[in-house]
């Protein structure tokens, strides 16, 4: 009854199956049968009400018990899945879209990435400052393109300032 010794949440008795109810293979139904009918005849435990008795009181009591658990820690519980799945998708958008099953959407993947390295080459070329692909040394204040760009131009002033001509080599019928 829980006066002596209070429990949180509070006491429940079981008779539980012998270990020759077990090797003579008494089946659960019956084992609850027979501890029904144990607690009825007892002298003490016939006059307790049935609430603190039996397997049946307790499972009732642990149901209600780990449903109130449940229900407290279950919005913590949702918070963090839906966090971590958030990380996840997150992760994934960082790696960009999925590569594809099909031959000729991979085909067709592969000839937009050529075309993207291409066009990012030429901008490195041409000295275009492109934040996401651009490659800076360390204590260098111009792009890699920048300098390939003012290189191109100094050659070419060294080139020009001499008079040169591409084709002077060659004659006009090999022109």
């Amino acid at each position: 009854m829980g006066r002596i010794i209070k429990l949180k949440l509070g006491y429940v008795g079981v008779k539980g199956r012998s270990q020759e109810d077990i090797q003579n293979n008494v089946s659960a139904k019956k084992g609850i049968d027979i501890e029904k009918s144990y607690f009825a005849r007892h002298k003490i435990y016939a006059t307790m009400p049935k609430k603190y008795l039996g397997t049946s009181s307790l499972v009732g009591s642990m149901t209600t018990i780990f449903y109130k658990h449940i229900r407290g820690f279950l919005p913590s519980i949702i918070k963090e899945i839906n966090g971590k799945a958030r990380d996840c998708k997150d992760k994934l958008k960082d790696l960009g879209p999925p590569l594809p099953h099909d031959a000729q959407d991979k085909l067709h993947l592969l000839w937009n990435m050529v075309t993207a390295f291409c066009e990012s080459f030429k901008n490195q070329i041409l000295g275009k400052y492109d934040n996401r692909r651009s490659v800076r040394l360390k204590n260098q204040k111009y792009t890699t393109g920048s300098l390939i760009r003012l290189e191109f131009n100094r050659l070419f002033k060294n080139l020009c300032a001499r008079k040169y001509k591409a084709t002077a080599k060659y004659t006009d019928h090999e022109i």
